[in-house]
């Protein structure tokens, strides 16, 4: 199997973030769960001969960082709605340079990347449509459930109380937009749906 050293590095890292978060409350803990599970599901991917992140950027790079920069401008564009105007959420313990590095420069960025690959994963096995549903529900917990150790991020959000396994409804359709993004990037949707139908 290739990349071997950035599969156990990426597993350990991704493990590392989970730890971190509910064994000692680590605020950027989320950062090293991303880069390490983006990075790892790759690994799976590319070794699947599946497309991967490590295909695509080793067929054509510009256009892998490309789509990176127009991840950071949906981050500003989500943080302006979600954060800024609706107060749906905030960072509690970060100041301007954490939100810089790690919302920004890694969060959003890395998050698209990794719910893109896993839907990849996914949709190996599911048709188009149940992979999305699969694809959403998975990372909404993967992603949110550590966090509520840690609290990195803490949410506000009036009225709507109804939760499932602990999680506001209104955070878990959240995640369903938020894999409509990579889906949707330079027409990468055409090319997932040739998985099993």
């Amino acid at each position: 199997m290739k990349y071997n050293i950035l599969g156990v590095a990426s597993f350990i890292i991704v493990i590392y973030g989970i730890f971190s978060a509910i064994n000692s409350k680590n605020i950027f803990w989320y950062s090293y769960f991303l880069l390490g599970g983006t990075f790892f599901i790759a690994y799976i991917n590319f070794n699947l001969k599946n497309d991967s992140l490590i295909k695509r950027f080793r067929k054509n790079k510009l256009k892998e960082i490309k789509n990176y920069f127009y991840y950071i401008f949906i981050a500003m564009l989500i943080e302006i709605i979600g954060r800024h105007i609706l107060n749906l959420w905030s960072y509690p313990n970060y100041n301007t340079l954490n939100i810089i590095i790690n919302v920004f420069i890694i969060g959003y960025p890395m998050a698209l990347f990794f719910v893109y690959e896993s839907f990849i994963l996914i949709n190996k096995y599911f048709s188009f449509n149940i992979s999305i549903v699969i694809c959403a529900l998975i990372n909404a917990f993967l992603h949110e459930i550590p966090n509520k150790f840690a609290n990195e991020w803490t949410y506000n959000i009036p009225r709507i109380t109804f939760e499932i396994f602990g999680l506001n409804i209104l955070v878990i359709i959240g995640w369903f937009i938020l894999i409509i993004i990579p889906l949707i990037t330079n027409g990468k949707i055409k090319i997932i749906k040739k998985g099993v139908n």
